[in-house]
């Protein structure tokens, strides 16, 4: 079997064209049905996915034991300890996680709402929510360990505990893998910072670490005391404010750095004078012209 470091590479690029060859099949699919009445499909797109990867699984994983990106690279499935090639329960396993759950993850409200009372379905969502981040979780942990054992780079094969493994012998190759390790660890740096980013409230740690570098002491001000100075600069990006809005103090800002921090962090506080907003209730339209205040 070829060493671990090619193994993870091959292993990578194999479900790499796995997930392109299918996408260029649901591509051909797609051109082909668009001769059809428009929206004849829609209805049926998730089960006609589904048949789509039954029929390449059938005819390739099932079949042979290797799919088309596996074959091409001279890979294939067998049982982690014994080496054995794929037997049919295993095959039909994998087909579950990969076909059966994304299809049952589309069609699952469809299939719960005759037995769900209406005012429980929001609970439904946030099952299927919950369960699909936990799954997401699982998924990059898994690769994580898999760059540093080199085996199991799916989540369902370390659940069935299936392995690629070379179907021919290959010979040993003197050859350095520093870069391919480099090109293994920034993706998977890549894939750990797509999940975790969205879960990060950029402007509220922003403010926070803002306040914290030039904590100054805050005095909360009034529109009353608000000087043209004031509203001729945003209290955010300091510069001339598009569309002024305030949130109850003398200062200004535009209406996309206020209504971008409020969304972010409800009770946003002023970055000059620390009054809390309230929501995007607090919001109020300035304006400039007919404000007689802003005439010194």
């Amino acid at each position: 079997m070829a060493d671990v470091k090619e193994s993870r590479v091959n292993q990578l690029d194999a479900a790499a064209l796995d997930e392109e060859l299918l996408s260029l099949l649901c591509g051909r699919v797609n051109e082909a049905l668009k001769y059809f009445k428009a929206g004849l499909f829609t209805s049926i797109g998730p089960e006609l996915q589904a048949l789509l990867k039954l029929v390449v699984w059938k005819l390739t994983l099932y079949s042979n034991g290797s799919t088309i990106g596996q074959n091409l690279l001279n890979l294939e499935y067998k049982h982690a300890e014994s080496t054995c090639s794929l037997s049919s329960r295993r095959a039909i396993l994998f087909a579950f996680f990969t076909v059966g759950l994304p299809w049952l993850k589309e069609r699952l409200e469809v299939l719960v709402r005759p037995f769900v009372a209406a005012e429980n379905m929001s609970k439904v969502r946030d099952g299927v929510e919950w369960i699909e981040t936990t799954i997401k979780l699982g998924n990059m942990l898994n690769f994580l360990i898999f760059l540093q054992q080199g085996k199991y780079c799916l989540l369902s094969e370390r659940v069935l505990h299936i392995r690629n493994m070379s179907s021919t012998v290959q010979p040993l190759r003197q050859v350095q893998y520093e870069y391919m390790n480099r090109e293994l660890l920034w993706h998977g740096f890549a894939e750990f910072l797509t999940f975790v980013l969205p879960l990060i409230n950029v402007h509220r740690m922003k403010n926070i670490l803002w306040r914290f570098i030039f904590s100054r002491k805050e005095t909360p001000t009034s529109v009353e005391t608000r000087t043209y100075a004031d509203a001729a600069t945003c209290a955010v990006c300091k510069k001339w404010p598009i569309i002024p809005h305030d949130i109850g103090c003398r200062h200004v800002y535009c209406y996309y750095c206020i209504s971008s921090n409020v969304l972010a962090e409800e009770q946003f506080r002023c970055p000059s004078c620390g009054v809390r907003a309230k929501g995007m209730n607090s919001l109020q339209p300035v304006s400039v012209i007919s404000n007689p205040l802003l005439t010194g």
